[in-house]
C-alpha cells in the first residue's frame, strides 16, 4: 500500500471533532433554525442533519471526541456513503472544515451567512 495515498474512510473509522475559533463572517450555531431555514434547500435534508449532530456533540459535556460515518448515518437511516457526501457538502459550502485524508472535522463556531447568489447543487 503507497502510504502518500490518502485511505478510504471506513464506516466505522473515528473522525476527530475539533473546535475551530469563530470566523468574522460566522454568525449562527450548526444547531440553529437558520441552518434549518436557510441552507436546506441548497444543501439537502442529510447534510443539514448531520450539521446539526456535528453542532450537538461539540456542545455535550464533556465535548465528543470524536464520531463515526455510522454514527452520523444510522440516526438518520441513510448509508455511511450519503453520511460521507453530506460531509463534503457541508465542507464545500464551507459550514465545517473537513479533512478526509486525516479523518478531522472542525465545525466552526458558527456557520457562514447563505450566498445570496449560490449556484444550486
Amino acid at each position: 500500500m503507497d502510504p502518500t495515498v490518502p485511505h478510504p474512510l471506513t464506516p466505522t473509522a473515528r473522525i476527530e471533532l475539533v473546535r475551530l475559533p469563530a470566523r468574522a463572517g460566522d454568525r449562527w450555531s450548526l444547531r440553529s433554525e437558520y441552518v434549518d431555514l436557510v441552507w436546506t434547500e441548497l444543501l439537502g435534508v442529510t447534510a443539514v442533519a448531520v450539521a446539526r449532530r456535528l453542532g450537538h456533540l461539540l456542545t455535550m459535556s464533556p465535548p465528543a471526541g470524536g464520531v463515526s460515518l455510522d454514527s452520523l448515518a444510522t440516526p438518520l437511516r441513510v448509508p455511511p456513503s450519503k453520511a460521507l457526501d453530506a460531509l463534503r457538502r457541508l465542507h464545500h459550502h464551507r459550514l465545517i472544515e473537513f479533512r478526509e485524508d486525516t479523518a478531522v472535522i472542525g465545525p466552526p463556531a458558527w456557520p457562514p451567512p447563505f450566498p445570496l447568489n449560490a449556484p444550486r447543487s
